[in-house]
């Protein structure tokens, strides 16, 4: 078994689990500065995003859901294995099924979901699942983030720059409005290409910021070191 190793946890990967991707690193990095006690991830695949906010808050909560049996019990073997003592509970079931979660509040909802529309499908199942969906269940999941989501929660999420729009438009359909962009280049001389975005039902001015993963000398930049230096070791 693949063996992904952060400064305070393992992260173990089954075969039909996707690796670590730097998205989600800076998505779970931007996502623990924000005050949250109960958390909901969307598509936890290997349990990432709660381990990191759990690292940083070993009080508060962790439920995931995610459509692949293993990635649930990926997620609960990394939980069992990390030496933190949040609450956990992994559930399988669909995006946009939260019937099977014990408890159907969160001040704090987090998600790296599929990147591509259904039109596009990959050959395997297992990664249509991970990196596909489809306008229809991006409207059905919206409606339900704002159901589960208490007064004054968040809902974070990493996007292509393409479909940001999409969702935005969804999300305040909802109720939901953005707060604070956080807007990823790969390296200087690049277009942004993923934007890390939160909402939350206040409709106030919105805060923009951008990190540049890559500096000049094709290294990690000093902007992606001191915010990810909690969780990853970068030379």
């Amino acid at each position: 078994m693949e063996v992904f190793k952060f400064k305070y946890f393992d992260l173990f990967l089954g075969e039909n689990i996707m690796k670590p991707s730097t998205d989600s690193v800076i998505l779970g990095a931007w996502s623990s500065k924000r005050n949250y006690n109960r958390i909901l991830d969307l598509g936890c695949g290997s349990g990432i995003l709660g381990l990191m906010l759990a690292q940083e808050n070993q009080s508060c909560e962790v439920v995931g859901i995610d459509l692949s049996k293993d990635a649930v019990n990926i997620s609960n073997l990394n939980f069992t294995k990390s030496e933190f003592r949040n609450a956990f509970h992994f559930a399988q079931g669909d995006f946009i099924d939260f019937t099977s979660l014990p408890d159907p509040f969160f001040d704090l909802i987090i998600s790296n979901p599929p990147y591509f529309i259904k039109d596009l499908n990959a050959s395997e199942q297992s990664k249509n699942l991970q990196r596909h969906f489809t306008l229809k269940k991006i409207s059905d999941l919206v409606f339900n983030v704002s159901k589960l989501l208490t007064d004054k929660g968040l809902f974070l999420v990493v996007l292509p720059v393409g479909l940001e729009s999409i969702w935005t438009t969804e999300l305040i359909c909802n109720g939901l409005y953005p707060l604070d962009y956080l807007k990823i280049k790969h390296s200087n001389k690049s277009e942004t290409s993923l934007v890390c975005v939160a909402y939350s039902r206040l409709s106030s001015s919105v805060g923009f910021e951008e990190l540049v993963i890559l500096d000049e000398e094709g290294n990690f930049s000093t902007e992606y070191i001191n915010l990810t230096r909690n969780f990853i070791s970068v030379l």
